[in-house]
């Protein structure tokens, strides 16, 4: 058995694809297998079986005319995009993960006249996405426009560079990915902010008596226990380690073994949101708004806070 530290780290924006597959295979432990082309092959299966959760770690903004825009807003909030209308800079963005963008293109589910606005966006979509990139996510568009549309795809990069950036659109349309390794007790409290989107380390097809898991569990230490309830502990820790190696070789699969690991054992969890999310998550598990976070919470959030209050052009919009 393994004892390590909680921490949290940022998982960076890279690419679409690449992004969607590193945090699919989280949940797994097979990052070695990933290669420089395995993400668009991963992210077609992923769609091929409506397997579309992890889509919602990568997201998108458009620059939309005003009129497209306020369509969008119209559909309502089960489009789960957010839409921001700033008249006054004649800047209208609509922003999303990859799913909702999915959702909004499927046609079936509008009338006419708003499917005539929906796919003029998905028509711009393809035009704006590198073409192999777009093929994997999203259908091609019955009609290509041309390439004078006043729309424009926006990275995060860009956004924060609009001039006279307003704090509804930052927290609109500013998302941020972090990687928690922490418990299972911590990963249970925090899987419950909505909206946010979610990747967890699975117990299910993770069998930790594998050579490629050091044939050990790895648990989280706690930060507030004495010597002697230490001592306690890791005789739990090491007790249900032995449990579940025995369940195991008995001829158990790993999601049968797994009722006896510890809520200690730790976990790899991916958690996407934009800022205003974010800032719900910080009020509650941070500063404690609705009372004192738990301890292990506490802590994992107390780096991630940190962490972004010194992260250059999102600190503004943090609290």
């Amino acid at each position: 058995m393994k004892v390590v530290n909680a921490n949290v780290t940022e998982l960076a924006d890279v690419d679409i694809l690449k992004k969607i597959e590193k945090c699919g295979r989280i949940c797994y432990k097979s990052e070695d297998k990933i290669t420089d082309t395995s993400c668009f092959s991963f992210v077609e299966g992923l769609i091929k079986r409506q397997h579309l959760a992890m889509t919602e770690h990568a997201t998108i903004c458009l620059s939309l005319t005003e009129r497209l825009a306020k369509r969008i807003k119209s559909l309502g909030e089960g489009t789960y995009l957010n839409v921001t209308l700033n008249g006054a800079k004649n800047r209208f963005l609509v922003s999303g993960n990859i799913r909702a963008w999915i959702l909004l293109f499927n046609p079936y589910q509008w009338s006419e006249a708003e499917w005539q606005d929906i796919s003029r966006i998905q028509a711009y979509m393809y035009i704006a996405l590198d073409e192999k990139t777009y093929k994997v996510l999203f259908n091609k568009p019955k009609s290509i426009p041309s390439r004078e549309f006043k729309e424009v795809l926006l990275s995060q990069e860009q956004i924060l560079k609009l001039p006279d950036l307003t704090k509804e659109e930052a927290h609109a349309h500013l998302y941020l990915t972090a990687l928690f390794t922490c418990d299972r007790g911590v990963t249970h409290e925090l899987v419950r902010h909505r909206p946010a989107s979610f990747a967890q380390e699975s117990t299910r097809y993770c069998n930790y008596v594998k050579d490629k898991f050091g044939q050990e569990i790895v648990c989280i230490r706690p930060t507030y226990y004495n010597v002697v309830q230490e001592t306690i502990w890791l005789q739990a820790m090491e007790q249900a380690e032995q449990s579940y190696f025995a369940l195991i070789e008995s001829g158990c699969t790993a999601q049968q073994a797994r009722g006896v690991l510890p809520t200690d054992l730790k976990a790899e969890l991916v958690l996407t949101a934009n800022l205003a999310e974010w800032q719900h998550i910080i009020n509650l598990r941070y500063h404690g708004t609705t009372g004192a976070p738990h301890p292990k919470c506490l802590e994992v959030m107390t780096i991630w806070y940190n962490y972004v209050s010194a992260k250059e052009g999102y600190n503004q919009w943090i609290q």
